[in-house]
């Protein structure tokens, strides 16, 4: 229950803390074509799930995360359940 934080947006500073506190991060924005938040995530050698708009280039599949569709909630919690399983 108290186990998953959903954020919006997150001040720059605080960035490291919410990565160092997680095991890992679901970035699925269409917004974010940069990826600056999966950067860091990754900077901070946690896993990412995210989509495969805009940020498939910070992703290497199976090494720091996983790209899924936007539109998949099944794949999504598969990936997830992978993550945090292995």
């Amino acid at each position: 229950e108290n186990r998953v934080v959903f954020t919006s947006w997150i001040p720059r500073g605080e960035i490291p803390y919410y990565c160092t506190m997680s095991d890992l991060v679901v970035a699925l924005s269409l917004q974010d074509a940069f990826g600056l938040a999966v950067s860091e995530t990754i900077a901070c050698r946690k896993p990412v799930i995210g989509t495969n708009r805009g940020i498939p280039d910070h992703i290497a599949v199976s090494y720091n995360g996983f790209l899924v569709s936007f539109k998949d909630p099944e794949i999504l919690a598969e990936k997830i359940l992978w993550l945090l399983n292995n």
